[in-house]
């Protein structure tokens, strides 16, 4: 697995596992995690939710070419959600040059229905 595919499944993971939060934090992963309002209005189950995500081992070579697990997509209470990773710079302004070096990189993760990408 490539540094890219770990941070972001950590980041995911950290939803609900102590033990990754804490792996964040010493390994020193930058992160922000984003739900749309789209979400928060109608998912009825938003732990559920996170913890659908953190689960999330689904990727294959369809869904994930470059395996770096930045970007999938399941049914949730009826509805498709889509979560994305972006890698922005620091200054949060721009995008990352490198997203696998953790001195240049903020991921994001944005959390959102299909119909809100």
């Amino acid at each position: 697995m490539n540094q890219i595919a770990r941070y972001n499944d950590l980041v995911r993971k950290s939803l609900v596992g102590a033990d990754e939060r804490k792996t964040l934090q010493e390994v020193g992963v930058r992160h922000e995690v984003l739900m749309t309002a789209g979400i928060k209005h109608y998912v009825k189950n938003i732990v559920g939710l996170t913890q659908a995500i953190a689960g999330f081992h689904h990727f294959n070579e369809e869904n994930d070419p470059y395996e770096e697990h930045d970007f999938f997509r399941f049914m949730f209470e009826d509805i498709w959600i889509i979560v994305k990773f972006s890698y922005y710079a620091l200054d949060m302004e721009h995008g990352s040059e490198d997203p696998a070096d953790l001195t240049k990189t903020v991921r994001v993760m944005m959390i959102m229905k299909s119909d809100e990408y």
